[in-house]
């Protein structure tokens, strides 16, 4: 048996013990739609993707998300950059419906090298399939450096 199944079966069990009634346990996630699906993913992108310098480089990386059930609420956005002056990016991640979620602000006051994080960014929820992507700015000249790779945690 799925975990899918045995998940909706659990629900109407409690759903039943709880006195809500059959017809509403009917109602539970039991659909074939939901069969084929999970309630957890993970996704990764590791193309190396090179930022270009100053005001007008602008890249993006896309993750292209697929078999969820369920609406997105909070995602894990794990980000590693290579850049000379962490300061200078700007970091989006860009849902599928084109909602941008800000990641990471320019700092003139951070002069790091890179950023490598784990950032959990509060979506509005809809439908996680489809490609996220995610969108780095470099909004001052004089410093270089790529996306290395990054993943999604739903």
């Amino acid at each position: 048996m799925s975990k899918h199944r045995v998940l909706a079966n659990l629900v109407s069990a409690l759903l039943v013990a709880a006195g809500v009634g059959a017809s509403a346990a009917a109602a539970a996630p039991s659909s074939s739609a939901h069969m084929n699906c999970d309630w957890y993913g993970w996704y990764e992108n590791s193309t190396r993707v090179a930022i270009p310098d100053g005001p007008s480089g602008e890249v993006s990386s896309p993750i292209p998300v697929t078999g969820l059930c369920g609406s997105a609420a909070m995602v894990t956005v794990n980000i590693e950059v290579r850049h000379s002056f962490r300061g200078d990016l700007l970091i989006d991640l860009v849902a599928p419906d084109g909602t941008s979620y800000r990641v990471k602000s320019p700092s003139g006051w951070d002069s790091a090298d890179d950023v490598v994080g784990t950032y959990r960014v509060r979506v509005v929820g809809g439908d996680p399939t489809g490609t996220w992507r995610l969108r780095v700015k470099d909004v001052c000249a004089a410093d270089t450096g790529r996306i290395e790779k990054w993943s999604l945690e739903f």
